[in-house]
């Protein structure tokens, strides 16, 4: 129990508690003088013949005398006084007493343990706790009277542990919370049990986990047989002689437990003194099987003093382990031990000097919480040595993988130059060539084909292993791509008796998928069907389910049976008994396919039946959008003869590759677009050409001796940046990673060889203008800079001070101020990208307009019309430019002068600023020019620039409105900064 308790004076068996309430907030102790009544069981108090004072708690055996020599039997007297018409209950705990006991309250037996009888025939010995409740006479007199016996060790007997009294509200909440306690460690001891065992199960039979299980078992039976609250025996409904022979029981088991835990950590030499214990222990355990009872309690002493020993013995053991060969698991073990060992010497303690005190959990918990961290560790090391072995098998892995990506791009090229030579061949000499000689090379193309497809299935499954290809999602119908894939698979079944039946509806909606990778999974599914069917049909059709369309592929071939159709959407797999049927393959085609499906979040299924054919169907999501039936070609943007001239004619391009044949078919495609081309097939040469002169373009093959691709980009970077001199890689890897190494390298984009002609030039086209482009907005940026900061601007205001000074110094100095703030804006380039309320970029408006007010006077008229701007933000300096170049190009060209308006409009969220002038406007031309790319004018670049700004931040041009002669209209339309997915704090609007 946890609560407070009060040591109370109990004189001449007499407790006097009247006028002190000490009992209604404590637990009191009935420890004192009690009288006692040897060999005689009372329920009343006036029965007595013989009695004397005795200890409570203590051994009646140290009170025999000569006229007592033997006490088997007795009768403990408490008398207790309190207060007069207390209805409140009572408690009293009577502790286990050795070995029967009974309790009378005012002469009501109230309970018992075990029998006391003055016979020993009549005796049956329990020795459990008792708690009882009960109400005092209306004298506030409670007479105690506690009846023992004990026939089994008379001498040892007695009440040897403090009986409690109190409220009944007080003693129920601690005993509940000790019961509770004790009931929570038991079940954790005996989780962790369980999981003990079921590793020793799972791991192989390790015995580190069974002899853990034997620890954590026994302990948790000792504790709960001999507790104060004794939980097991209330539960099992235990009597004395079994609780003491499970009690011995448990001892055994876990002084065997600490023994192995300890022998498996030090290598015990001596095999005498093993031998030795487990005899000892089996000894035990056979007399306190066999014995009868009254030597059970000799047996007792005898087991609990081999555990002590035992968990005395396991630490020293588990400490030289440790210091011999140090393991951080061993330690923990250790302190389990330790904790362990700490629970029973006080527990014993307590018990030999009667002292009743709280469940002590703590020693427990931590002998938990230590093997808890041993297991821990141990599966840290096992987790760290999975991931090694897992690091291990991923660089095997890998290793093959690239060794197949790279055999296969070693064959490759070789491979598709020979077929490209047999085409040329076969073409050129068609009319020259008999019957069998095309007809081997035709064969001689057909098995090239066939290993160009095997090859290509190779580096598809390397480039799935490595990252997940990105899908390019498109709109097309399939009716127009499946004739295709039939016509190739006609000559491969020319000499089979096989029909292909295409059955897809001309109305079939249109798929929304990528059509490259598309083609490939037919194409794979179809060669299978193909190879594998030598009479019937190969059928494809398509069908509406549920927004979905589903592809099937069906054949009449030699089909499956289901654990083979299961197994060869892996990788490397095929249905072995049919090999002599192929036509050869790795077994590479499903799986992939299968892949290519799933990336696009579709499924892929079917079933197979052996002798009546195979069918395979995949999902595919119908398409929102029409695609166009017309054939894209993807072509240069068409340009004009002097667009061409400018763009193309000057654009220089320096080609690097050490193999002659491929600089002279880059330089045949390049120079018919008008490229000035420079080939060189030494690297080392390269760099010198390199800063001679301006170049639009390198490009440079990766595989080169001396320097090489990579090598040679990063000498181009330590000079000019990617804009600068953008560099193109050729190479026949394309793998991630040696892309990746590229780009880190400083390459700008990749082409793999073999190269198409249609992507190298569209690919070169797009450098070259990146860089022109490039190099055009950074003349534009320095411009719109020149256009911000206008010498003719400050030198004509720094005359309007001059002139102020004068006349007139106060309206100098507002002046001053005026212009200040202006060039603090305009100096404070690192703002010039940033968002600011509209409030702000007026007031710079408002300044600028109160410095040309004061130059022009009457000939300047400002309108303002401006309310409502709260929630908006603008980019800085993007009003001003227009009001000025209004002023200068519009009003100050007409010699009235004239007026400038400046209004805001609000309508559905939209705020509309709206910039107008009366000046002398602008021409078509120049409107038309605005809303073009290129502005070549060379005047009213603010305005131009501005444009610019605007459309690439909202995706939207301002609305300009001009005639000549009546002057200029521009409109900014504003959304709520609410809505604006920018890097700008709306709380920052109003400050």
């Amino acid at each position: 129990m946890t609560g407070n308790k009060e040591q109370v004076t109990i004189k001449d068996g007499i407790l006097d508690l009247r006028g002190n309430a000490i009992w209604e907030e404590s637990i009191v102790s009935l420890d004192g003088d009690w009288l006692f009544h040897p060999n005689q069981l009372l329920t009343k108090v006036d029965e007595s013949k013989n009695e004397q004072l005795i200890k409570v708690p203590s051994k009646w055996g140290d009170y025999q005398t000569e006229k007592e020599p033997s006490i088997f039997y007795g009768t403990y007297q408490l008398t207790i006084l309190v207060d007069k018409g207390i209805n409140e209950p009572f408690i009293i705990v009577v502790p286990s007493v050795r070995n029967a006991s009974e309790v009378y309250i005012n002469g009501n037996k109230i309970s018992q343990s075990g029998t006391v009888a003055a016979e020993e025939k009549y005796y049956t010995p329990m020795n459990v706790p008792t708690l009882t409740t009960f109400t005092a006479t209306d004298n506030g007199v409670i007479e105690v009277l506690i009846q023992v016996a004990n026939y089994l060790d008379p001498y040892d007997a007695g009440i040897i542990r403090s009986v409690e009294f109190g409220t009944s509200s007080t003693i129920r909440v601690e005993t509940l919370l000790s019961y509770s306690m004790q009931l929570i460690v038991m079940i954790a001891f005996l989780i962790y049990a369980i999981y003990s065992f079921a590793l020793f199960l799972i791991h192989e039979h390790n015995k580190n986990y069974l002899y853990t299980f034997f620890i954590l078992f026994f302990a948790i039976v000792i504790q709960s047989l001999g507790s104060h609250e004794k939980i097991l025996t209330f539960w099992l409904q235990l009597n004395f002689e079994w609780n003491i022979r499970l009690a011995n029981i448990g001892a055994i088991g876990l002084s065997i437990g600490l023994y192995l835990i300890a022998k498996v950590g030090y290598k015990i030499s001596n095999k005498l003194w093993s031998h030795g214990f487990y005899a000892v222990c089996i000894s035990m355990l056979l007399l306190t099987i066999f014995l009868p009872l009254q030597w059970l309690q000799y047996i007792a002493d005898a087991c609990n003093f081999i555990l002590i020993s035992t968990c005395f013995y396991a630490i020293i053991q588990l400490i030289k382990s440790i210091r011999e060969e140090f393991f951080v698991a061993d330690i923990w073990k250790m302190l389990a031990v330790v904790a362990l060992f700490h629970n029973f010497i006080w527990w014993g303690i307590w018990i030999e000097q009667g002292i009743r005190v709280a469940f002590y959990p703590i020693d427990l918990v931590v002998t938990i919480a230590c093997f808890t961290m041993m297991w821990l560790h141990r599966y840290v090391n096992l987790y760290r040595k999975s991931l090694e072995q897992a690091e291990s098998l991923a660089n095997v892995a890998k290793e093959k993988d690239s060794f197949l990506a790279n055999t296969s791009h070693e064959l490759r090229n070789p491979l598709h130059s020979m077929l490209q030579l047999t085409e040329v061949v076969l073409d050129r000499n068609k009319n020259q060539l008999d019957e069998r000689a095309t007809k081997e090379l035709r064969t001689v193309l057909h098995v090239g084909n066939r290993m160009s497809i095997l090859l290509d299935d190779l580096l598809d499954l390397a480039r799935l292993k490595l990252t997940k290809p990105k899908i390019q999602y498109q709109s097309f119908y399939l009716q127009a791509i499946v004739p295709g894939i039939m016509d190739m698979f006609e000559v491969m079944i020319d000499k089979k008796r096989v029909q292909l039946k295409n059955e897809i509806p001309e109305d079939l909606p249109p798929v929304y998928a990528d059509e490259n990778r598309v083609l490939q999974v037919i194409y794979n599914i179809f060669h299978n069907a193909v190879k594998f069917t030598d009479y019937g049909w190969i059928k494809l059709k398509a069908t509406i389910d549920d927004r979905k369309i589903v592809v099937t592929i069906m054949d009449t071939g030699v089909g499956m049976d289901q654990s083979t159709f299961f197994r060869v959407f892996e990788p490397y797999e095929q249905d072995e008994s049919m090999s002599y049927l192929s036509e050869g393959g790795v077994g590479l085609g499903l799986s992939i396919s299968k892949q290519l499906i799933e990336l696009h979040g579709e499924k892929l299924y079917g079933r197979s039946k052996k002798g009546l054919g195979t069918e395979l169907s995949f999902t595919l999501q119908i398409s929102d959008h029409t695609p166009t039936k017309e054939v894209k070609v993807i072509e240069k943007p068409q340009l004009n003869d002097r667009d061409v001239m400018e763009e193309e004619a000057h654009a220089s391009i320096l080609i690097v590759d050490d193999d002659l044949v491929n600089l002279y078919v880059l330089e045949s495609i390049l120079s018919k677009e008008n490229y000035q081309v420079t080939a060189i097939s030494d690297s080392n040469r390269a760099l010198e050409h390199l800063f001679q002169k301006e170049w639009d373009l390198v490009i440079l093959d990766v595989m080169m001796p001396n320097l090489s691709g990579y090598e040679l980009t990063k000498e181009i970077r330590e000079r000019y940046s990617k804009t600068e001199l953008p560099v193109l890689l050729l190479t026949a890897l394309s793998h991630s990673k040696d892309m990746e190494v590229g780009f880190h390298a400083g390459a700008n984009d990749y082409v793999v060889k073999p190269v198409d002609s249609t992507e190298l030039l569209a690919r070169v086209y797009n450098l070259v203008q990146m860089k022109r482009l490039t190099k055009q907005q950074v003349e534009m940026e320095a411009m719109w800079l020149h256009a911000q900061i206008q010498p003719h601007f400050i030198f004509n205001t720094l005359n309007t001070i001059n002139a102020l000074s004068v006349f007139k110094p106060d309206k100098m100095r507002g002046l001053i101020e005026r212009f200040s703030e202006i060039l603090r804006k305009k100096f404070d380039f690192a703002s010039h990208h940033q968002f600011i309320p509209i409030k702000e970029e007026l007031q710079i408006v408002e300044d600028y307009l109160y410095i040309e007010k004061v130059r022009y006077g009457d000939l300047l008229t400002i309108k303002w019309n401006v309310h409502d701007t709260k929630n908006y933000v603008i980019p800085i300096l993007t009003i001003q430019p227009i009001v000025e170049n209004a002023i200068k190009h519009g009003i100050m060209r007409q010699q009235k002068g004239g007026s400038l308006e400046i209004k805001t409009v609000k309508r559905n969220g939209i705020l509309q600023i709206i910039v107008k002038d009366n000046g002398i406007g602008m021409s078509k031309e120049i409107l038309a020019q605005l809303q073009s790319g290129k502005w070549t004018n060379g005047r009213g670049i603010g305005l131009w620039n501005t444009n610019k700004r605007w459309k690439q931040l909202f995706g939207k041009e301002l609305r300009i409105r001009s005639l000549e002669g009546i002057g200029t209209v521009v409109v900014y339309r504003i959304e709520e900064v609410n809505d604006r997915r920018g890097g700008y704090d709306a709380s920052n609007i109003d400050r």
